[in-house]
């Protein structure tokens, strides 16, 4: 066998177009999220995404504490 034989079974061993992988999903970030601390050990005192719940409290998306005060 030919050493550009060689190279080509190599280089591209089927001799078909492998398409690109599918690169990663892009979204819209989420408009009702507030970003605020969450200091419970599960979240390790990480800024996390809360949902208001009522007027000055708020529901962490990971533990589910809930937080009062200001964001």
């Amino acid at each position: 066998m030919s050493p550009l034989r060689v190279l080509r079974q190599i280089v591209a061993p089927t001799g078909k177009h492998r398409p690109r992988p599918a690169g990663p999903v892009l979204t819209a970030p989420d408009p009702d999220a507030i970003w605020i601390p969450c200091h419970t050990t599960r979240c390790a005192h990480m800024t996390t995404r809360h949902d208001e719940i009522a007027e000055d409290r708020f529901r962490c998306r990971v533990c589910r504490q809930v937080k009062e005060g200001g964001a």
